[in-house]
């Protein structure tokens, strides 16, 4: 009898303890939920080769990237673009793989940035059309989760526009809503030793003539002073950091933004770069609501034939965005590069005044469109 009961003392203590092993299994084994490991927009990745047409939105924020020719093109003004970043897109959303599941609750959507673009929120629908306009992608893209998934792996969260399951999926797509993030920004960059002269022209009449400093820089000597104003005022000292920002801004110009020329829109100064190879460059400094913009002129290609190329097929018929920092420089006037409080501008006005029949300003807004 004794034995019997030891036989079935360790019969039930060997099933405790497999109902026990298994238990601690099961709560370690990964959640098996339908979809972890598929591609998140399958079709596109069927068609990828079709894509023809990207539609970014954010906020209040649209650009549409489209297959032209053979080249892609960005925004109103048709940008060039690199066809490395294009592909860059369109192949990690091909690639995205769920992950895990995250929200299927609408109220949820917008903490990790999947809900609705508008002017609060920070989500960005990406859309992807062929040729014929037919949908090939549709998602929001949201709140990028680094380290999430470990091993170095990309991932944020992602949700195919109309299903309700957002998801956190292997991969990040940065698809920015301007035109700077899929092209070259730099327009200009001259060598600092190129430069032969630099005029600003006023509609007033006010023209102001910067020429190669010619005192040799000092050694050691950071905040030297590339450019000097042709006929200085008596007593006056020059405006070292806005002839700084003047001319690094000329030789190193890059864009935030590009549309269409508006011939409506009046300029508020003109600025011509004559380098020593026989370049001449012809910026009109143009503001609205949305900023300072820059129109470009290529008079003469002189021997930068590279560069020559470059603004030819880009500048004809396009306003170029840039910082307020820039468009202030590019339509400086006489007290913006001289230390005013040692001169008497009067008569330094009357001078710039005289210049002008030297040639241009006309078309060119006066001194309070300038200084807006």
């Amino acid at each position: 009898m004794r034995w019997r009961t030891v036989g079935i003392l360790a019969v039930v203590a060997a099933v405790s303890l497999a109902l026990a092993a298994w238990a601690w299994m099961s709560a370690r084994a990964p959640l098996k939920v339908e979809g972890v490991g598929e591609l998140l927009l399958p079709s596109l990745r069927r068609h990828l080769e079709e894509a023809a047409r990207i539609e970014i939105r954010r906020g209040d924020e649209m650009l549409v990237v489209r297959r032209a020719r053979d080249a892609w093109v960005a925004g109103e003004a048709d940008f060039p673009v690199h066809p490395a970043q294009v592909k860059s897109v369109l192949l990690t959303l091909a690639e995205m793989k769920k992950a895990r599941p995250a929200t299927a609750r609408a109220e949820k959507y917008r903490f990790i940035f999947v809900d609705e673009p508008n002017p609060q929120s920070l989500a960005t629908r990406v859309v992807v059309k062929d040729k014929r306009g037919r949908v090939l992608a549709d998602v929001i893209l949201g709140r990028e989760a680094p380290d999430w998934l470990g091993g170095g792996r990309e991932a944020q969260f992602a949700r195919v526009h109309e299903e309700k399951r957002a998801w956190l999926v292997e991969g990040r797509v940065r698809a920015p809503v301007r035109v700077e993030g899929w092209a070259d920004n730099q327009l200009v960059r001259l060598p600092e030793d190129s430069v032969a002269e630099v005029v600003i022209r006023h509609g007033d009449g006010e023209v102001l003539r910067l020429k190669p400093n010619p005192e040799p820089k000092k050694a050691g000597d950071v905040v030297g002073l590339p450019l000097v104003l042709e006929d200085m005022p008596p007593g006056a000292k020059p405006n070292v950091a806005n002839i700084r920002a003047l001319f690094y801004s000329l030789t190193d110009l890059s864009f935030n933004d590009v549309r269409k020329a508006r011939p409506d829109l009046k300029p508020l100064a003109e600025v011509r770069v004559r380098t020593k190879g026989g370049l001449a460059l012809v910026w009109q400094v143009v503001r609205d609501k949305a900023g300072y913009w820059l129109r470009g002129t290529l008079e003469r290609a002189g021997k930068d034939k590279r560069l020559a190329e470059k603004l030819s097929k880009l500048l004809p018929g396009r306003e170029f965005g840039v910082y307020d920092s820039v468009g202030k420089v590019f339509s400086s006037r006489l007290e913006d590069l001289i230390e005013a409080e040692a001169v008497d501008l009067g008569g330094a006005a009357s001078s710039a005044g005289s210049r002008a029949g030297k040639g241009g300003g006309a078309g060119v807004e006066g001194k309070t469109g300038a200084r807006k």
